[in-house]
């Protein structure tokens, strides 16, 4: 009960954090604006985060979970394999969509170049690797599902990417994300490229 209790309180400080930073970016953030924010001790805070950064990763990592349960969701249902990979490009994109706001605080947080190549001595870098891990795993075997023979973890790994990629397009050049339309088309331009795997 009160491991229960604990965490709770935990996931109430990651919402409130998730909130605070999403509204005022975390160059600005403070623990002890946080726990203002949220009324209760700074010294509270420390019991659940190392630091600041810790928790910026935290509040990221938190919503990267949820991904994984819908993931496992789809890839455990009865879909055939190509319809699970239709609903698994429509949930990556409700996430950037949903998530926009604070993916790109972290981002330039954390620095772009980071992001991209990131380190195995970060929170940053740990966490990356484990969710791209994650994904990537659980991507080769819907792609094993569909037949395809070579270069599954390369697939996998390129799959994730054109989700970001696409998000990144449209905050760019100020596209307008609209689900139905971009699934479509990451479905046909992903799903077409893999045949060739075959």
């Amino acid at each position: 009960m009160v491991l229960n209790m604990e965490k709770q309180k935990r996931q109430a400080i990651l919402g409130k954090a998730r909130e605070w930073i999403s509204a005022n970016g975390f160059s600005n953030f403070t623990m002890s604006k946080l726990a203002k924010f949220c009324g209760i001790a700074k010294g509270t805070l420390y019991n659940y985060f190392d630091n600041k950064e810790d928790l910026m990763v935290k509040v990221v990592e938190d919503r990267v979970v949820e991904i994984h349960r819908e993931v496992d969701e789809i890839l455990g249902g009865a879909q055939d394999a190509e319809e699970k990979l239709r609903s698994m490009i429509r949930q990556g994109l409700e996430f950037y969509r949903d998530n926009v706001d604070l993916l790109i605080v972290y981002a330039n947080e954390v620095k772009i170049a980071d992001c991209k190549f990131p380190s195995s001595a970060t929170a940053h870098g740990r966490f990356l690797r484990e969710h791209l891990d994650w994904f990537v795993s659980r991507f080769e075997q819907l792609l094993a599902g569909m037949g395809i023979k070579r270069e599954r973890r390369l697939l996998a790994y390129l799959f994730h990417q054109s989700l970001e990629n696409v998000m990144s397009f449209n905050m760019l050049f100020g596209r307008e994300l609209d689900i139905d339309r971009d699934a479509n088309l990451l479905y046909s331009f992903y799903f077409h490229g893999v045949e060739a795997f075959q």
